[in-house]
């Protein structure tokens, strides 16, 4: 009697994970599936003059990410972009746009405009990284110190650039771009014409890179 319990609950174990296996696959078929009703954007290509690219030129899968330094599911989502980035490696990066939300993120401009400064030096990406990794210190810190951590060499040409403001139309268009696309919030993306809505988990992009992995010729 005691042999038959230890069978049935073999048998039990063996039939939960075979339903569970089943359930992840369904899941995943259910999100890759998904992609003809995912909203698209047809002029998604107008993101390139705007945009700081994070990761390889040149390649076919670009996620182009609306964001805003203050906005916390915009700090929430980096790693899921990182993850993406080291999934793809040399076949998909991340265009940065900046939509600062100003009615609630009173230095979202300022910081974008920082970030467009640590640019001129070749540091966007890791001013990106200072500002998100240290997003309680915004409106505390002087964009000199997040220019540090960024390894910005150049602080006066930074501080002149700071000062000057002249990245104001640029994130100007940026916002704009957004409205036209329908964006609602922070963070939204392109995944080339494909929308993703908010901070969303790994799976949903790596769903929708594997279909158009399939379309690049």
């Amino acid at each position: 009697m005691r042999n038959l319990g230890v069978i049935a609950l073999l048998v039990a174990a063996v039939g939960f994970n075979v339903y569970a296996l089943h359930a992840r696959g369904e899941s995943r078929t259910m999100v890759a599936t998904a992609g003809p009703g995912v909203r698209r954007v047809k002029e998604w290509r107008e993101v390139g003059s705007l945009g700081q690219t994070i990761g390889p030129g040149g390649v076919d899968i670009v996620i182009s990410e609306f964001s805003d330094f203050q906005c916390p599911f915009c700090a929430r989502v980096q790693p899921v972009l990182r993850q993406v980035l080291d999934t793809y490696k040399g076949k998909v990066a991340i265009r940065f746009i900046h939509w600062p939300q100003e009615a609630i993120h009173p230095y979202a401009r300022d910081a974008a405009n920082a970030a467009e400064c640590a640019a001129e030096q070749g540091r966007f990406a890791a001013m990106h990284d200072a500002l998100f990794q240290r997003q309680d210190s915004i409106g505390h810190w002087r964009w000199t110190e997040y220019a540090v951590r960024a390894g910005v060499n150049d602080s006066a040409r930074f501080i002149a650039c700071v000062t000057s403001r002249v990245y104001d139309d640029r994130i100007a268009q940026g916002s704009a771009l957004a409205a036209r696309f329908g964006a609602r919030g922070t963070p939204f993306f392109l995944v080339n014409d494909r929308v993703v809505d908010g901070a969303q988990p790994f799976a949903v992009f790596d769903s929708l890179i594997a279909v158009l992995l399939v379309q690049v010729p």
